[in-house]
């Protein structure tokens, strides 16, 4: 299970970024429903580091 760990990690970082993406481009939410630029930079943040950690993974 150790080897597989980094999978679990990259998919519980994008789950912020899928959800304030629906939410802004899905649903047409106003920003204020995800709490305006704290909530994107938050899932900006967390699908970077998802990003990082499966292409230092893959190659």
């Amino acid at each position: 299970m150790p080897e597989y760990s980094w999978l679990l990690l990259a998919i519980l970082l994008l789950v912020p970024s899928l959800v304030v993406g629906f939410l802004r481009f899905g649903l047409r939410k106003p920003a204020s429903a995800i709490s305006g630029a704290g909530g994107i930079l938050f899932s900006v943040m967390t699908f970077a580091a998802a990003i990082w950690i499966i292409i230092d993974k893959v190659s």
